[in-house]
């Protein structure tokens, strides 16, 4: 991508992720010509044509609209909003009580086939939740608005929202491997996209092989009242003290076939 200085490094990356959606979707939809896939973006993506190219390659997809973007689609909601028909027949609400006696209230509004500015058909999920304790007392507040490729109705709202709100899960993940010691940014990997792939794969990896250890019985008692952040912290902390060579001739690993079992926790 061509350099503009006149732009900040967040503009600039912002308008590098735009234009690699541009060329990367249309090669995973060629690679996969029969599979379904789900897009989930934040609200960079809340633009038309990124749904313009989701719905040409026949994805589904979620994205954040937030604040400041589609402004006029947004009017265009906050006036529906108002109206007795939709709080009659585009509102959903429901209740659930958790094993600790904490109350979440849940509140769906939709505005199904809505246009956008050069004919694009999108649909609106506004979404709000909150959670009480047992005395009443609100904890906290969450609230988002999607715009969806799928009608909306009292019936899907909350398999929509549920599968919406699932990209908080993708996004964490990519902050523990860059913020929690999986060294995502790690710049040695940069100048040569083979070496880039493999320190991917081994972050991946390292992460999946700590995400099965965290649910074992060992793991369990070892982390105790503390952070699994700090037990990792602990662990390698021990680990670099050993030298290499006494590793490598732990009887265990000297073995010909070496296997490694797990005891999960109850």
């Amino acid at each position: 991508m061509q350099e503009h200085k006149e732009l900040s490094d967040e503009e600039h990356k912002q308008q590098c992720e735009l234009n690699t959606i541009k060329e990367v979707l249309p090669l995973i939809k060629r690679e996969f010509p029969k599979q379904a896939f789900h897009f989930l973006g934040d609200s960079l993506y809340a633009n038309e044509p990124i749904m313009k190219l989701l719905k040409s390659l026949n994805w589904s997809f979620s994205i954040v609209r937030q604040k400041g973007s589609l402004k006029n689609l947004a009017k265009r909601c906050n006036k529906l909003s108002k109206t007795e028909l939709y709080h009659k027949y585009y509102k959903h609400s429901e209740k659930e009580t958790f094993k600790n006696k904490n109350r979440v209230e849940r509140e769906y509004a939709w505005f199904n086939g809505e246009v956008l500015t050069h004919g694009s058909i999108v649909h609106v999920l506004r979404f709000k939740e909150t959670t009480y304790n047992p005395d009443g007392k609100e904890l906290k507040e969450f609230k988002t608005e999607w715009l969806l490729s799928e009608r909306v109705s009292s019936k899907n709202c909350r398999r929509l929202a549920t599968v919406a709100r699932s990209r908080a899960d993708h996004e964490d993940i990519h902050n523990t491997l860059k913020n929690r010691g999986y060294a995502a940014g790690h710049d040695f990997a940069r100048a040569n996209s083979t070496a880039c792939m493999m320190w991917k794969m081994i972050m991946f990896l390292a992460l999946w092989i700590f995400e099965l250890f965290e649910h074992t019985t060992e793991a369990i008692k070892s982390k105790g009242s503390g952070s699994w952040v700090a037990l990792a912290r602990d662990m390698l902390t021990d680990l670099i003290k050993i030298p290499w060579e006494q590793i490598r001739q732990t009887p265990m690993l000297m073995n010909e076939n070496v296997q490694f079992r797990y005891i999960f926790s109850s």
